[in-house]
């Protein structure tokens, strides 16, 4: 479709010497045509972001560009650093699909009548393409959903083999898969699987063609690439996009590399393990690999309900639940454990007078009546902590 646009911007461009813009109707950019004299500053950011800032967008909505059934003659907006120009909403029977814009500069009737005829022409064109896009996005929902089987292994191997004979999954030598969901996790939460969408769509024009594909669920985001290298910071772009139009954190889990398009299933199992300690544990600041899951690996495959959770802790640790509402001592004794019980290295990450922190072990021994020089307790106890933040019993920001 760009292709068939930018044939028309060019023409247009030809025809009436003025640069020409094409947008889509969230103000992405699809093509423009190039006169130097007719470039101000947010045209220019425009091109370099392909897309438009968001307080340029915000003035277009004020203007009330999308309900417009003909050509707008917009203002200048000096603090936005925009000229005059000639919005032409782009409908194709009567389904906004885009906006044409021209500088407002000694315009013309003919000049504007041609224009009008070109913004309806390019309409046609996007909306042609955009049921064909449809088409294609409804197959690659379908094949993702069959990559993702987890126990139809023919069906996995059927539908990498479309997604790559169909060109819609190509290159690289093995996949990846990454999930973005919200940190929260509420059993009342309604389906975001709109809002989802809405962030997907924004992130799409900045995804190389044929080397990553995303599928919407309702409480999270996956997506399979092959482009490995550059997967989490597509990841994290979506992360920032979802919590950007969601009033909620959005975190990142990250599965690992599998050498064949069919196992994919596996690399996306690691990544909702992961995302789901990134929602929990403070330390991976929202963003979490399968390779650096570490002990997560093993919790995150309980699978248990914040009840079972909490009948699986050590006996010790509920007992310091019960009587530690700060999580000081929690704190302390996790640190403790995981710096291998090392009583120096444990008062530096703390800054605590190494007297002040055997005051506090002292006080964990009291409370518990369990000794922190036995093995199986030790391993009860680190457990335990990591399961709590897992179960959201226990939340205290880990130091770094």
């Amino acid at each position: 479709m760009a292709s068939e646009l930018q044939i028309l911007a060019d023409d247009l461009t030809d025809r009436i010497g003025r640069a020409v813009t094409i947008n889509d109707k969230r103000w992405r950019l699809e093509v423009y045509t190039a006169l130097h004299e007719e470039v101000d500053d947010a045209r220019l950011q425009w091109i370099l972001n392909r897309d438009a800032p968001d307080e340029v967008k915000a003035w277009a909505a004020e203007l009330k560009l999308a309900r417009a059934r003909g050509p707008v003659r917009t203002p200048a907006n000096p603090a936005l650093g925009i000229e005059s120009r000639v919005i032409f909403p782009m409908r194709y029977n009567d389904v906004l699909v885009g906006f044409m814009s021209i500088m407002d500069r000694d315009l013309s009737p003919d000049d504007l009548r041609i224009v009008a005829m070109a913004a309806d022409e390019a309409a046609a064109a996007k909306y042609r393409d955009q049921l064909v896009e449809g088409m294609i996005r409804g197959r690659e929902r379908e094949l993702l959903r069959q990559l993702m089987h987890p126990t139809e292994g023919e069906l996995r191997r059927q539908a990498a083999m479309f997604l790559r004979d169909e060109g819609l999954l190509v290159g690289g030598s093995g996949s990846m898969v990454a999930v973005v969901r919200l940190a929260s996790t509420k059993d009342d939460q309604p389906p975001m699987s709109r809002l989802f969408d809405e962030a997907a769509e924004r992130l799409r024009g900045r995804i190389t063609p044929h080397t990553m594909v995303m599928l919407v669920n309702s409480n999270h985001v996956f997506m399979v690439s092959t482009e490995l290298e550059r997967l989490p910071e597509m990841a994290r772009r979506l992360q920032e996009t979802v919590s950007q139009i969601i009033p909620d954190q959005a975190v990142v889990g990250l599965g690992g590399t599998v050498k064949h398009l069919e196992d994919s299933y596996r690399s996306y199992r690691q990544a909702l393990d992961a995302s789901q300690a990134a929602a929990r544990i403070p330390s991976f600041d929202g963003v979490a690999t399968w390779e650096n899951l570490g002990v997560y690996r093993v919790l995150t495959k309980l699978q248990l309900d914040q009840e079972s959770m909490t009948q699986s802790l050590h006996p010790a640790l509920l007992s310091l639940l019960e009587v530690d509402p700060q999580r000081t001592l929690i704190h302390t004794l996790e640190t403790y454990l995981d710096l291998g019980t090392n009583a120096k290295a444990t008062a530096t990450r703390l800054i605590l007078h190494r007297a002040g922190l055997y005051h506090r072990l002292a006080r964990i021994r009291a409370i518990t009546g369990v000794s922190l020089r036995d093995g199986e307790t030790l391993l009860g106890l680190h457990l335990s902590i990591k399961l709590a933040r897992l179960a959201g019993l226990y939340d205290h920001p880990q130091a770094s």
